[in-house]
């Protein structure tokens, strides 16, 4: 694996989302978006509420809020998810996942880019979701739920001249397997 490098400067552009949690039919569930078909950037693709960051916004919370507000109308307080008022110009479709279904091993895959790193997939729902979306599902699961109820490894598999080296990311530290061929 290639080693991180940490970033001294600040990005030009910061986006932030909200990860908003429901209760649906009794079970805690993620609210997920669907961009609309038609957007330049990301059309189609699952993501949570949320943008980038405009000069009014104080910071990062307001940034997902403000946004959150644009693609799902005014949030003050517990709302239902069939009385949103969606942004068509924004988001397609309005979907939940229960939280069981998300951490249902049968359901969790992970997907492998050119070699060099591997990244969570979740088949719960009515739609796949990959990419950061899931990157920040895996996350969020990580920092809410005890290791008993997700607990969710993300292999790398690297081929190095006849050997299959295989890394377990868990929440604890990566671990190193050596299969030789």
């Amino acid at each position: 694996m290639k080693p991180v490098r940490l970033h001294t400067q600040e990005p030009a552009k910061k986006a932030a989302v909200l990860i908003p949690l429901c209760l649906v039919d009794d079970k805690v569930s993620l609210l997920y978006t669907l961009r609309a078909a038609h957007l330049k950037n990301h059309r189609g693709q699952v993501s949570f509420p949320g943008g980038m960051q405009d000069f009014e916004d104080k910071c990062l919370e307001d940034t997902a809020l403000r946004e959150t507000n644009e693609e799902l109308g005014r949030i003050k307080e517990a709302i239902e998810i069939d009385k949103l008022k969606i942004n068509t110009r924004e988001v397609e479709e309005v979907f939940t996942v229960p939280l069981e279904d998300l951490c249902n091993p049968s359901k969790i895959g992970y997907t492998q880019f050119r070699g060099t790193y591997s990244i969570p997939v979740f088949f719960g729902g009515q739609m796949r979701i990959w990419g950061l979306t899931a990157i920040i599902t895996n996350m969020c699961l990580r920092s809410l739920l005890p290791h008993k109820a997700y607990s969710h490894p993300t292999p790398f598999l690297s081929t190095l001249g006849g050997k299959i080296i295989l890394y377990l990311i868990s929440s604890n530290f990566p671990t190193q397997f050596i299969n030789q061929q």
